[in-house]
């Protein structure tokens, strides 16, 4: 006997308490149960359990972005309650069927099932509840983030929620989206049902509001077998003549069809097209189906019916069908590839061989795996179907649509702006062109070139480079007065940029730098191009640059002649350090680096000097250098 949550409750009662004669006892049964007799019901008479120690889960499938069921083996806690079902009324034994070094590998516990199915379902009667995201819910444990996220991002393409921002991360359930709550099952079903539904209704010809389940009523009263025909020739019939009450039948049949095996199969079939058509009008899960969009259809009505100016039916309902269930699995060919193709949802992924060969640059994806792959796409597609370009964007109409922007760049080479206007479905682009940037857009491009790049975006001369590093090593040694060019540059140097690029005109940088010194601390005094060295040369001092590797404490640094710093008691400060020197010998060549002359004098000096005065005996190496 078999005994599962599928039975109705009469059912399920004959199992428990088959029918006796009053004289004699329950007979000896054998009960084939799911863990529904774990806990949920109590079994008379039972006195041997035989646990295989598996259990029948949800588990999120990310190819698919919803919950399948997975066999795996239970925990120690659900492995002890089918125990207790042996002994619940009086003495038994349980029979586990793994060893008892597997039994003490299992989980203590199973996992929360919060923790491990797919989110999507909950958060969508979160946010019909009036909660987005659970928040007000006293929830035994929170939404996992990661998955909370993906389960959000599914919504959106779904069409199910909308407004999606920083503010409102759940953003506020659609129509569509209270219309998928209503169905007791997946929410990518639910709409894989509704929108082909009503896209192959609104297509019926004298079609009006109030008879809009007319073609699933007369779909619930048929039980002609589907005409068997490959995708191929569906792909060519009806695309280009109006649909015929027979067609909207037959096609509303197979997209039942097709969701009754979607929702039945944790591994679907390679020619889910083959299984639809061949599927009887009597199979259980089609008959449920069925009556469950009978009475749902006519309470939708889309905001905006696909097909109220262009009338359609399906070349193929049953990849329709999957189109409208998987929009983030709609994918598009790769333009000069086969075999690759790129989804909306920005997974790439490699045809099977047969799918490859159809003339069809789109394809409804219902299965598709991750496992790695020799050319490092990840994704291999296991089952799907060719797509019309009429089905693509019917299917993604509402959720994932396509939308338009113009993207601006500013080109350092030419000092121009350009615009593209790009036009996507998902993460597949269909369309770029070039775009005259309004004001606004030109404004915006400079803006972020100048936030990415600094003053460098508009290729300083020698002059304004020196000033700006000269200015840059004040700001990091806290001069008062003196802004900072790292970064975020003043609003007045920003605004003064900014303006001059948008007309075209190269901007005077040194008269717009100088014009952000303090007159009361004069840059030329605090930070000199050249110091005076007491042999009477000039010596140039380099600034650290204000981007890149240098940090606020990098020094100011002369490079020189040992001979020259000869009279220099001590290192000279600018902006509140010392100078760093690199010393060179008469020829040119390293000999120390010191920021502290007075030390550098004091020792090792010496013994450079006992080393250079044989090398350059013609020239000055005295004893004392601190003299001249």
């Amino acid at each position: 006997m078999a005994l599962h949550g599928g039975l109705t409750p009469t059912q399920q009662q004959l199992v428990i308490n088959p029918p006796t004669r009053s004289e004699s006892p329950i007979p000896r049964r054998v009960i084939i149960a799911t863990d529904v007799a774990e806990s949920s019901l109590t079994v008379p008479g039972v006195s041997i359990v035989v646990d295989s120690c598996l259990s029948r889960v949800n588990r999120r499938d990310s190819s698919r972005g919803m919950s399948v069921l997975v066999t795996e083996l239970t925990s120690q806690a659900s492995a002890t309650q089918r125990a207790g079902r042996a002994g619940r009324l009086g003495p038994g034994v349980v029979y586990r069927c793994i060893t008892a070094e597997e039994y003490g590998k299992l989980p203590s516990f199973s996992p929360p099932a919060i923790q491990t199915s797919d989110l999507t379902g909950a958060l969508l009667d979160c946010a019909c509840w009036g909660s987005p995201g659970g928040t007000d819910l006293p929830l035994p444990d929170p939404f996992p983030t990661v998955a909370a996220t993906q389960a959000t991002q599914s919504l959106v393409m779904l069409g199910a929620i909308t407004g999606v921002s920083e503010s409102t991360p759940y953003g506020t359930v659609t129509d569509l989206g209270e219309a998928l709550a209503s169905l007791p099952m997946d929410p990518h079903l639910a709409r894989g049902g509704l929108v082909a539904l009503r896209a192959v209704e609104d297509a019926t010809p004298a079609h009006s509001p109030t008879d809009s389940h007319t073609a699933t009523s007369h779909t619930a009263a048929s039980h002609s077998a589907t005409p068997a025909h490959s995708p191929t020739d569906s792909h060519t019939a009806a695309s280009h003549t109006a649909a015929s009450h027979t067609d909207s039948h037959t096609a509303a049949s197979l997209i039942l069809k097709t969701l009754a095996i979607l929702d039945s199969s944790n591994r679907l079939p390679d020619d889910i097209g083959h299984a639809a058509r061949t599927l009887g009008n009597n199979h259980p899960e089609f008959t449920r189906i069925r009556s469950l969009f009978r009475r749902a259809l006519p309470q939708y009505t889309p905001a905006q019916p696909t097909t109220a100016t262009h009338p359609f039916t399906p070349a193929d309902p049953v990849a329709f069908t999957i189109a409208c269930a998987f929009p983030h699995l709609i994918a598009r060919r790769v333009p000069g590839s086969e075999h690759s193709v790129l989804t909306t949802s920005g997974t790439g992924a490699l045809l099977p061989a047969a799918l490859a060969q159809t003339p069809s640059d789109w394809f409804a994806i219902a299965d598709i795996s991750r496992a790695h792959t020799g050319d490092g796409t990840g994704a291999r597609v296991r089952s799907g179907l060719p797509l019309t370009p009429g089905e693509v964007f019917a299917a993604g109409e509402e959720g994932v649509g396509i939308k338009e922007e113009t993207t601006t760049t500013y080109d350092e080479a030419t000092g121009r702006v350009r615009a593209r206007t790009t036009r996507h479905f998902g993460a597949i682009q269909l369309s770029s062109t070039p775009a005259q940037p309004t004001t606004e857009q030109t404004r915006a491009a400079i803006d972020d070139a100048l936030t990415a790049h600094g003053l460098r975006l508009v290729g300083l001369t020698t002059a304004a480079e020196s000033l700006a590093r000269r200015i840059q090593f004040l700001a990091d040694a806290h001069v008062p007065g003196y802004p900072t060019l790292r970064g975020e540059l003043p609003e007045t140097v920003r605004a003064f940029v900014t303006d001059a690029l948008v007309k075209g005109q190269k901007p005077d940088v040194v008269g717009l730098l100088r014009g952000v010194i303090p007159w009361d601390h004069p840059i030329d005094e605090l930070a000199p191009e050249a110091i005076e060295l007491p042999g009477g040369r000039r010596a140039r001092v380099t600034y650290p640059p204000v981007e890149g590797s240098a940090t606020e404490d990098a020094p100011a640094v002369i490079a020189t002649k040992l001979q020259d710093c000869f009279g220099l008691e001590e290192s000279p400060v600018i902006g509140n350090r010392r100078v760093q020197f690199h010393l060179l010998s008469p020829a040119q060549r390293p000999l120390a680096v010191t920021d502290d002359l007075a030390s550098f004098w004091d020792g090792p000096y010496q013994e450079v000097r006992k080393d250079m005065r044989g090398r350059y005996p013609k020239h000055s190496w005295p004893e004392d250098p601190r003299k001249k």
